[in-house]
C-alpha cells in the first residue's frame, strides 16, 4: 500500500515566513481556492483502497525538505515550490499551484508555470477537449469584469483619461517567484526598454501597478515618471487598459492569459506557459519594431484556442471532481 502526503499550507497566515498565531482566522477568497483544490485532493485518495493517506498543515514557510525525507512518503505533493528550491528524494514528488485563473492548479513533477515539466507548451491543434469553448468560457468570465484580484468598476475613458494607440504595460512584483525562477529580465529592465521602445516609434505607454503590494511599485514608478508619454494607473479595471491596448508587453504576468482572452496581441520578456502564442523578446530584439509588429498584426485567434485547450488538459479544476482521477496512483 502506497503511502501519500499532501503539504497543505495554513490558509489564514502569510505564505512568506511571519507571525503564526494560535487560533485561526478567515482566509481572504483568493485562497479558498487553496481550500478547495486540497479537498478535492483528499477526496479522491479517501475512496481509493490501495493508499494510505495523509495531510500534514502548517505554515508554507515551515515545511522543508528534511521534514518530509523524514516522513517517508511513496507519494509527496508540495505547494508554492518547484524542484529546485524543495529537493525531496527517495519518493514520487508533484508540486502543486494556483494559476491565473484561481480556481485552476497545476500539478507537476518538476514545478509550476515556465517551471513545469510541460513547458514549453504548445499551440497544436488537438482532438481531446475544445480549446474554442474554453476561450469562450473564459472570456464570458472576463467580460464580467472578474480577474485573479478584484477589480474597480468601469470607468468613462474620458475620466480616466485613457490615451490613443497605447501600448499596456502591467507592473509584476519585482521580487515575485516567477520573475525570480522564470526570467532573465527584471520588471525593472523590462519596463525602461518599454519605456524607451514606444517612445522611439511614437506610442503611448499605459502602466498599472500590481494590486497586492502596491508598496513595491516604487523603483518601477521611478522609470515611469521620466517618460512624458507614460501613463501610470492604480485603480483602473485591468480589463479596460487592456481591452483598448495595442498590445500588452510583459515579463510573463498573468496578465497575459487574459489580453489574448481579449485578442490583444501579447509581446514577453520570460518564459510563461503561453508564450508559445507571444512575441518573445531577448537581448537582441528590436523591441520597438516587435512592437509594432504585434500592434498591427492580425490576431492568431486558432492558435490561442489550440494553446488554452492543451493548458487547461494539463490543470486541474478544483470546482469538478472528475478532474482529480488523473491524480497520480
Amino acid at each position: 500500500m502506497k503511502k501519500v502526503l499532501l503539504l497543505s499550507p495554513r490558509l489564514d497566515v502569510m505564505f512568506k515566513k511571519g507571525p503564526v498565531p494560535f487560533e485561526t482566522s478567515p482566509i481572504p477568497p483568493i485562497r479558498k481556492h487553496w481550500r478547495n483544490f486540497v479537498e478535492r485532493v483528499i477526496a479522491e485518495y479517501s475512496s481509493r483502497s490501495d493508499v494510505s493517506f495523509k495531510v500534514l498543515e502548517l505554515p508554507l514557510w515551515q515545511f522543508t525538505p528534511e521534514l518530509v525525507n523524514e516522513l517517508k512518503p511513496d507519494i509527496l505533493f508540495v505547494p508554492h515550490k518547484e524542484a529546485h528550491s524543495f529537493p525531496v528524494n527517495n519518493c514520487e514528488v508533484y508540486y502543486y499551484m494556483q494559476t491565473a485563473f484561481p480556481w485552476m492548479f497545476s500539478v507537476d513533477s518538476k514545478g509550476w508555470g515556465a517551471g513545469s515539466s510541460k513547458y514549453p507548451f504548445n499551440n497544436n491543434a488537438s482532438d481531446t477537449l475544445d480549446g474554442v469553448k474554453i476561450f469562450r468560457m473564459l472570456q464570458n468570465r472576463m467580460n464580467d469584469n472578474q480577474s485573479k484580484f478584484d477589480q474597480p468598476v468601469y470607468q468613462s475613458r474620458e475620466k480616466i483619461n485613457l490615451p490613443d494607440y497605447y501600448a499596456f504595460f502591467p507592473c509584476q512584483i519585482p521580487h515575485d517567484e516567477t520573475i525570480k525562477f522564470h526570467s532573465n529580465v527584471t520588471v525593472e529592465e523590462a519596463l525602461e526598454r518599454t519605456c524607451i521602445a514606444t517612445q522611439e516609434v511614437g506610442m503611448n505607454l499605459v502602466v498599472k501597478g500590481h494590486p497586492v503590494n502596491p508598496g513595491s511599485m516604487q523603483s518601477l514608478k521611478e522609470i515611469a515618471k521620466k517618460y512624458l508619454h507614460v501613463v501610470w494607473y492604480d485603480d483602473v479595471s485591468i480589463h479596460q487598459l487592456i481591452q483598448t491596448a495595442r498590445c500588452t508587453v510583459t515579463v510573463n504576468s498573468g496578465v497575459g492569459f487574459e489580453s489574448l482572452l481579449h485578442q490583444v496581441p501579447v509581446v514577453t520578456f520570460g518564459r510563461s506557459e503561453y508564450d508559445c502564442v507571444t512575441y518573445k523578446v531577448d537581448k537582441d530584439t528590436d523591441l520597438g519594431k516587435t512592437i509594432k509588429l504585434a500592434s498591427h498584426s492580425l490576431f492568431k485567434y486558432d492558435e490561442v484556442c489550440n494553446f488554452y485547450n492543451n493548458w487547461w488538459k494539463y490543470c486541474y479544476d478544483s470546482t469538478n471532481g472528475e478532474d482529480f482521477i488523473k491524480l497520480p496512483k
